[in-house]
């Protein structure tokens, strides 16, 4: 009797463990779901500079303009471009102040100053503030 229950036991679970395993289907289902939530997930936009345009600074508007110098004491334009970022339209003026390369994103749509980023130049490494070029 003893080895009668703990063979129905042992069919019992391997049966419980059967079931809910999924089917081969269910796991390519799965998959494909999964695959689309990591490309949902995966919709960063640092470093994606495919929708920025460069801008000639007599192109820019004057308010965007006059919104960044007013943002950086002694502000010197040298470039600008626009992007297009979570469907809102920044210029992106770009120059020096104090000898030290700034950058102002303002929104085109009311000509708010959105960030002011200091001391980064063209290829993203920091000034050291030493005036040497290493």
């Amino acid at each position: 009797m003893k080895a009668m229950k703990a063979n129905w036991f042992t069919g019992v679970a391997l049966g419980c463990l059967v079931a809910s395993c999924p089917s081969p289907e269910d796991r390519s289902v799965k998959a494909a779901q999964h695959d689309a939530i990591l490309a949902v997930v995966d919709d960063d936009d640092e470093g994606d500079d495919e929708n920025e345009v460069a801008v000639a600074l007599d192109q820019v508007p004057e308010a965007i303009k006059q919104a960044a110098l007013a943002a950086v004491p002694g502000f010197v334009l040298k470039s600008a471009e626009k992007e297009t970022e979570e469907g809102t339209l920044l210029y992106c003026l770009e120059g020096t102040a104090a000898g030290e390369a700034v950058e102002v994103e303002v929104r085109a749509s009311d000509a708010n100053v959105v960030e002011i980023e200091r001391g980064e130049d063209d290829d993203g490494e920091g000034d050291d503030g030493e005036g040497d070029d290493d």
